[in-house]
């Protein structure tokens, strides 16, 4: 599986530093990368995780610090939620570019 590059902080107000708050039934983005790090702190979900070339399971209460450019994505088995969406994941996410001159 081949990341793709994502656009975090281009064309933020603040190009250092940004939250985003998430609340779905389930996760949803592709195998990725980018520039900035990122701090996720998972309220509510479970699922795999994969960072790189690591594979794991994640759960409720989980933090994880990543550094610039490692691929990740986050997943949860989709045939194990129920069919009526309801809000399964909650997570805060802290983004955050490192600068140098």
């Amino acid at each position: 599986m081949k990341p793709i590059h994502a656009t975090i902080l281009e064309g933020a107000d603040n190009g250092i530093f940004s939250i985003r708050i998430l609340e779905r039934p389930y996760f949803s983005t592709e195998f990725h990368f980018h520039t900035e790090c990122q701090i996720t702190y998972i309220l509510e979900s479970e699922g795999r995780r994969i960072v790189g070339d690591s594979v794991d399971f994640f759960n409720s209460g989980e933090l994880t610090f990543l550094g610039s450019d490692i691929p990740h994505v986050w997943h949860n088995d989709i045939q194990s939620l129920p069919k009526k969406p309801v809000i399964r994941v909650q997570n805060r996410l802290h983004y955050f570019s490192i600068l140098t001159n």
